[in-house]
């Protein structure tokens, strides 16, 4: 059974239609900059680019890493330079993924936002983020670094 599977992969791409193919993103794009700190200490400077209306997850399992989804949309109609980013913030706990909240953050383009929710252990988790549109401005990073791998969280 295993032996087939693996011969109808390679023809997967041959298989699908024109209307099954990936689009394009439309609509504005953002830079979206996170830093994550648990306690004193930075766990992550992720960065994304996003159009509205997106999604984006980033894990990083590397000792003391995090996984991170993050969704940005309009924070209402014909508010262009506010935007709501609902995000879900997971750190490793015991061998596994432990939600550590589900902020929503609302922020004006290039204005940082951050939130404080307890994290792991009693020490305060902090994400803090910057939305902008300029992708050649390094202020935009709050810390000046991005990510290095994006995939699902498990």
């Amino acid at each position: 059974m295993h032996g087939l599977v693996l011969l109808l992969l390679p023809l997967l791409p041959f298989a699908s239609s024109p209307a099954q193919s990936p689009v394009a993103a439309t609509g504005d794009r953002y830079l979206v900059s996170f830093q994550i700190d648990d306690g004193d200490r930075t766990i992550g400077r992720p960065q994304f680019v996003m159009t509205g209306d997106s999604t984006a997850t980033i894990v990083h399992s590397a000792a003391g890493g995090y996984s991170l989804k993050s969704r940005i949309e309009p924070a209402g109609p014909g508010d262009g330079d506010r935007v709501r980013l609902n995000n879900e913030l997971y750190l490793p706990s015991g061998g596994r993924w432990s939600l550590i909240g589900r902020p929503t953050l609302t922020s004006l383009v290039d204005q940082p936002v951050s939130v404080t929710m307890p994290g792991v252990a009693g020490r305060p988790l902090r994400l803090k983020v910057t939305v902008s549109r300029d992708f050649a401005a390094k202020s935009a990073t709050p810390g000046g670094s991005s990510a290095t791998s994006v995939r699902p969280p498990n």
